[in-house]
């Protein structure tokens, strides 16, 4: 059976006032062109959470970052003026203004971006639109094994998660996706999971890869009571509900984190031990803002992920 290669680039949290989330992807669109990996072209480049290129909006995702904006106009430092300051407090010379940065771009805009999908009316329009984008991509021929391979960075890893979950994650009662059986037929996304889930149980959809650039699934795996109480009675996740076939010996889904950031974890003990996964200890960037916002740039890390990409493409 012939099989055909889907590549999937899911952003992150977008801690800029304009950010363009296809320049994040250049880089690594560059390296996989000169390695000649078997890539059905175009390549799928996620957006979500931003207006279109053109400044558009098409839909209520897009205006998160115009929202964010606006409030980080407001409160920033720079925007204080009349302000009730008790005594003079110079603070500690340079942390303060380390903490600002910090404050005024991971936390003002990456970290709402997290809030937003970690509400329901958010997780419902960011996958929406996410899941629109992949599955226009997805096409099923007769004859043909479609294998998915996905890059993901920041909360674009917990996104990621949650596609796969709703492509192979059918039997598993505990994450926050629609259940085979609960479908409303007025919701196109919803139909077209459930039929790439038919197909996935059938054979003829397979996770071929999953590249986790600064997981925070360690975070987002709280939402759900259900998951909370597993990991209460501490046990941990089962792989194979987003598709990982947890008998391989090589990595199926690398997971790239820095310790030197704050909103990049290792996962890989969360789940079932596998050689399927693997935690992957990288220099992403010399401060906590630059190495969360570096993976996709680093000269290693994409090798790494060339790497990944090819060996499960063989």
């Amino acid at each position: 059976m012939a099989v055909r290669h889907v590549l999937v680039l899911i952003h992150g949290i977008t801690p800029e006032k304009d950010p363009h989330p296809r320049e994040q992807y250049a880089p690594l669109l560059e390296a996989i062109g000169r390695a000649g990996l078997p890539i059905e072209q175009p390549i799928c480049q996620v957006r979500w959470g931003v207006p279109n290129e053109d400044g558009s909006i098409t839909s209520d995702d897009q205006l998160l970052t115009p929202a964010e904006a606006f409030v980080g106009s407001l409160v920033a430092d720079k925007a204080l003026k009349d302000v009730d300051r008790a005594g003079v407090d110079w603070g500690i010379p340079g942390l303060r203004w380390g903490i600002r940065e910090v404050r005024e771009s991971v936390v003002q805009y990456g970290l709402s971006d997290a809030i937003y999908y970690a509400a329901p009316e958010g997780e419902k329009l960011v996958r929406d639109t996410v899941f629109d984008q992949v599955f226009s991509k997805l096409e099923q021929r007769d004859g043909e094994t479609v294998h998915l391979h996905l890059v993901g960075h920041s909360l674009g890893v917990t996104i990621a998660h949650d596609f796969l979950y709703a492509l192979f994650g059918w039997q598993d009662p505990l994450y926050p996706v629609e259940q085979a059986g609960q479908i409303d037929l007025e919701d196109r996304n919803v139909v077209l999971q459930d039929k790439w889930r038919r197909l996935a149980q059938n054979g003829a959809l397979k996770l071929g890869s999953f590249v986790s650039y600064a997981s925070q699934l360690p975070l987002f795996l709280m939402r759900k009571q259900g998951l909370v109480a597993q990991l209460a009675r501490k046990q941990k996740l089962d792989p194979r509900v987003i598709g990982i076939d947890i008998m391989r010996r090589s990595a199926q889904w690398a997971i790239f984190y820095d310790s030197d950031e704050l909103l990049g974890f290792a996962t890989r003990a969360l789940y079932h031990d596998t050689p399927a996964i693997i935690d992957i200890n990288v220099n992403s960037g010399v401060d906590p803002l630059h190495a969360h916002i570096g993976y996709w740039k680093k000269h290693a890390i994409i090798q790494q992920t060339i790497a990944i990409l090819r060996e499960n493409m063989l």
